[in-house]
Order: C-alpha cells, then sequence, then structure tokens
C-alpha cells in the first residue's frame, strides 16, 4: 500500500500542478487580506465596523477567520475539484492504468489515490495557514486571550477533513468519467449544487451537507465542531468504501 501511495505521490509532486495549486491557495489568502486591506483604508463606510474589526483583530483571530473564510467561502473547493478530476481520470489518459493494475489490485490502487488525495489535501491547508500565519505575525499583535495554538491547529484539522471528505464524495461521482475536462466540468457542477441545496435546505439538514457549516467553526462551540467533525469523518469513510467497490466491479476499457 505504501508503495502505491509513494508512487502516486511522486508522480503529483514531480510536476508543476501541486505547486501551482499550493501557490494559489496562499495567493488567495493574501489577496482577501489586500482587498480588505484596502477597503478599510479608502472605503471603510462600505462594512460597517470593518476598520473597529481590524484594529482589534489579533493574530491568532485572523489566522483562524482566514482559515474559515477560505473553507466557507468555497474557493479551495475549486482547487480541490481540479486536482480530484485529476488524479482519479490521469490513468486513462495516460493509458497507464492497465500497467498499474499488472503491479497490484484494484482495490488497493483506489485505497493508495484516496490516501494520496488526503495527503494533497493537507498541502493546500498547509499552504493557507502557511500565507495566513505569515500575514498575521506581520500585520497583526498576538493576544494572549485569543485563539490558542491547538485551536488553530484543530480548525485546520477540520479544514483538511472538511475538504478530504469533499474529494471522496468527487471520487465516487466522477468514477465513471475518463477524460479529465468531463471530469472537472461535473466536479465544479456537484460543488455548485452543494451549494445551491446548502441555502434552500431545512437548518436541521444542512449539517448533513459538506462544508456547509463551517462558517460557524470560528465561534469554537462543541455541538458544532462535533458535527462538522463526524459529517466530514463519515463522509471520508463511507465514500472511500463506495469508491473501493464501485472501482473493483468497474469495467475497464483500455
Amino acid at each position: 500500500m505504501l508503495r502505491i501511495v509513494k508512487s502516486e505521490l511522486m508522480k503529483w509532486f514531480s510536476g508543476k500542478m501541486i505547486y501551482i495549486s499550493m501557490l494559489v491557495t496562499a495567493l488567495v489568502v493574501s489577496i482577501d487580506y489586500l482587498a480588505s486591506r484596502l477597503l478599510v483604508t479608502h472605503n471603510p463606510e462600505t462594512v460597517p465596523g470593518l476598520a473597529e474589526r481590524f484594529q482589534l483583530m489579533s493574530t491568532q483571530e485572523y489566522i483562524v477567520n482566514s482559515i474559515v473564510n477560505m473553507v466557507a467561502g468555497g474557493t479551495i473547493f475549486i482547487i480541490v475539484t481540479i486536482i480530484t478530476a485529476t488524479l482519479i481520470t490521469e490513468d486513462y489518459g495516460r493509458g497507464t492504468l492497465k500497467y498499474s493494475l499488472l503491479a497490484t489490485t484494484r482495490e488497493k490502487l483506489m485505497l493508495g489515490k484516496i490516501i494520496s488525495s488526503g495527503i494533497i489535501n493537507f498541502t493546500l491547508i498547509t499552504a493557507a495557514l502557511i500565507s495566513s500565519s505569515t500575514i498575521g505575525v506581520i500585520g497583526y499583535e498576538w493576544k494572549q486571550d485569543s485563539y490558542t495554538i491547538l485551536q488553530i491547529i484543530l480548525v485546520c484539522f477540520l479544514g483538511w477533513l472538511t475538504i478530504f471528505g469533499f474529494s471522496s464524495l468527487l471520487m465516487f461521482a466522477l468514477g465513471g468519467i475518463n477524460k479529465v475536462s468531463g471530469a472537472i466540468g461535473l466536479g465544479i457542477g456537484i460543488f455548485m449544487l452543494t451549494g445551491v441545496i446548502g441555502v434552500v435546505a431545512p437548518e436541521a439538514l444542512k449539517g448533513l451537507i459538506i462544508g456547509v457549516n463551517f462558517n460557524k467553526v470560528a465561534a469554537m462551540q462543541t455541538a458544532t465542531l462535533d458535527q462538522i467533525f463526524f459529517s466530514s469523518s463519515i463522509y471520508v469513510l463511507v465514500f472511500s468504501i463506495l469508491n473501493v467497490l464501485n472501482f473493483r466491479n468497474k469495467e475497464i476499457v483500455y
């Protein structure tokens, strides 16, 4: 299993796409900060209280809000969609699937892709954390009465688990598509659909929709944190099993 994961990661980290994705993730955090700063400087009346919040915000609060905004805002899901679509279809596009299956079983190959997806998603959260931490340390003051380092780590972990759960869902939904362009298109459609469902769904059911309630994480309420943890974990577990079963029974045409 480790050999498969290593092979998958080597393919990704030997190319440019993973580094571009990490850079884009970091830039999204930076651009959001610059846009907010410009708004505070030139048009503070546009968002009442924004200037005051900027002045009172601590380093830790900025980092947490930055991670929450990125996940709740959905930007990172677009990047994850492109990565997942490529990951699930690359063997078809390169014509290497038959060689991969000569060296391992279908179950192990799919599990290797799922684990690799989790690791790749972790690099995106890490890029966002590094970018937000750098801005937070430079632009704000560390305060003892704000979030602790463990709470920041918890928010990052829940962010990673959320996008990993979404990635697992996508891998299952895209299992029948062999072309990366079609997979990306369908993946973005699924992302938009989950957003619409999250808006119209009753409040009691929103916890079942991946990523919908992530904007509540910053409140650090135990019930919300538990809900997001269990919901995302179920997505990862259930769709990982379905991915393995689906790939095991899939008719593959070389």
